[in-house]
């Protein structure tokens, strides 16, 4: 019986995110073995070093073989001060890491963070496996030879083991971490109805990453399997939103709308009542679906991430999107058409981006009356070591020789006036203080599915009310002080009148954020007067 600790290592310590599905899943497979499995989250910050000495003396604790975390650019250097601290109490403990990001910076990141034994790549189920079954029969040190870990010592990229191509032979996560969760009152999660995707987006790191092992491109839960796991959440957690974590809900392209409609129908014949956030690509849902949203409408599918990228046909070539601008029109009043929100996924600012360009963007997502979330008029490319939009900024030379596998900003622009707004806008949006309309966002949604059972009919028809009115008036104010901000870039950039118009916009938003807030904040007084939770 092997004894491991799995650590879902967050950095955002100020506020409670979702959990990684992957490290449950490991936790449960480990279990089904008969392992001891400790498995929580550790909200850690290097400005605090309470919180990385908690995590640590809550794995001491346990005293575990084995160390493991999933790695991500924005925790990896957190989790090696983490390993560093545990190998001065546990000198034999053994530290891994694993994930996409893991995979893909496999060999940086073993030189660049010593507490970090190895490496798993790819997926890990049949590795964790073995690792666990050689721990049990030799307690190691050394895990070299594993299929699957580029262990320290080796120095070479090992064999890796295939896919599994049968995802329901998994079971569903481990939820200690829901668990915790919701005894402090959060009521959403995430889960998971299928890996990979049939996109081939030219940043997307989950296509490479599937690409590290043989099999299928996209394999898929059966769906009577994954409202089970829906099911549990809610009975045993009390969950009432969910996050669902597919690259794209529809595929396959010939079974996945079957597929959804089996979900539905699984859901709404058990009566779970939910609010469902699902991401799709814009070319994925036409006219002829309108049965099939209105399904997903009424079976909690209220809320898609629409992956549009651009309004402009050039970038979305650059993108290598198959979708056209056209579709990001037509998917948005599809979709809500049929009553879901749609929040629109751009990326405004990027290498080869021009002044019309953002001018074509901006103007997509002004006439879909999203402009009120400044952040989307304020996003940048994050590229990733090894996607193929990475390698062709290697070739055109725009890779910033301070790039590295943790710094995924750190890139040239043909057109260095882009560079320079950019970084303007995005260094000063949150002057604009629009967080409240994200929260709303997720709360009218929350009103949808919600509101009736509730009681709160009028408190949710006023916020709607409140929030469209607020909504145009934001648009507007913010759509016009970005043209002018391009205007001025492509002429002369002038500081001290960007920081003036800033200022300005500012003072413009703050009575219409100052309604919003009180409007919300009503809501949520009407849902603790009337003794309700609300997920947001």
């Amino acid at each position: 019986m092997a004894r491991i600790s799995l650590v879902d290592v967050d950095p955002y310590i100020k506020r409670k995110t979702y959990e990684s599905l992957g490290l449950g899943t490991l936790a449960a497979i480990l279990r089904q073995r008969g392992d001891q499995v400790q498995l929580f989250k550790a909200y850690v910050s290097a400005e605090q070093p309470a919180s990385l000495e908690s995590a640590e003396r809550r794995i001491r604790e346990f005293q575990p073989r084995l160390v493991g975390s999933t790695a991500y650019n924005t925790n990896i250097k957190l989790i090696d001060v983490l390993y560093t601290a545990l190998k001065q109490s546990l000198p034999d403990v053994v530290t891994l890491v694993g994930g996409i990001f893991a995979t893909l910076n496999a060999q940086a990141i073993l030189e660049d963070n010593p507490a970090i034994d190895g490496v798993v790549l790819g997926e890990a189920e049949d590795t964790i496996l073995e690792i666990a079954e050689r721990m049990t029969r030799d307690r190691p040190t050394d895990l070299s030879g594993i299929c699957g870990i580029w262990w320290r010592s080796a120095g070479t990229r090992p064999e890796l083991p295939a896919l599994r191509s049968n995802l329901d032979d998994i079971p569903a996560p481990a939820r200690d971490i829901t668990h915790e969760h919701a005894s402090a009152g959060q009521v959403f999660t995430s889960l998971a109805t299928a890996r990979g995707c049939y996109g081939a987006c030219s940043f997307c790191s989950v296509n490479t990453f599937s690409q590290v092992q043989r099999g299928l491109r996209w394999r898929g839960r059966s769906p009577r399997l994954v409202v089970d796991e829906m099911e549990s959440l809610v009975r045993n957690h009390q969950i009432q939103a969910i996050f669902i974590e597919d690259s794209s809900l529809e595929d396959p392209p010939a079974l996945g709308k079957q597929r959804i409609r089996e979900l539905c129908e699984e859901i709404l014949r058990r009566r779970l009542h939910l609010f469902l956030r699902f991401e799709a690509r814009a070319e994925g849902f036409q006219k002829e679906d309108a049965d099939l949203l209105d399904l997903m409408r009424r079976a909690g599918f209220c809320y898609v991430i629409v992956g549009m990228e651009s309004g402009s046909e050039k970038v979305l070539r650059v993108y290598n999107k198959r979708a056209h601008s056209s579709d990001n029109t037509q998917c948005y009043h599809l979709f809500t058409s049929h009553g879901i929100f749609v929040y629109p996924s751009i990326i405004m600012f990027q290498p080869y981006a021009t002044f019309d360009d953002l001018r074509e963007s901006a103007a997509l997502l002004f006439s879909l009356n999203k402009t009120y979330r400044f952040d989307l008029l304020t996003s940048r490319l994050s590229v990733y070591s090894n996607t193929p939009i990475y390698r062709r900024l290697q070739r055109d030379g725009l890779i910033a020789p301070e790039f590295t596998y943790r710094s995924e900003l750190n890139y040239h622009y043909v057109n260095p006036d882009v560079q320079r707004v950019g970084a303007q806008l995005t260094a000063q949006w949150k002057k604009t203080d629009d967080f409240v309309m994200r929260e709303i966002d997720y709360l009218l949604c929350t009103g949808r599915i919600f509101a009736e059972s509730l009681g709160l009919q009028r408190q949710f028809q006023d916020l709607e009310e409140t929030s469209e009115e607020v909504k145009r008036l934001l648009s507007a104010n913010h759509y016009t002080f970005f043209l002018r901000s391009l205007d001025l870039a492509e002429r002369q950039w002038d500081a001290e009148c960007f920081n003036r118009w800033l200022d300005d916009l500012a003072a413009q938003n703050r009575p219409h954020l100052e309604r919003m807030l009180a409007a919300y904040q009503s809501v949520r007084k009407a849902a603790v007067d009337h003794g309700v939770s609300l997920p947001f």
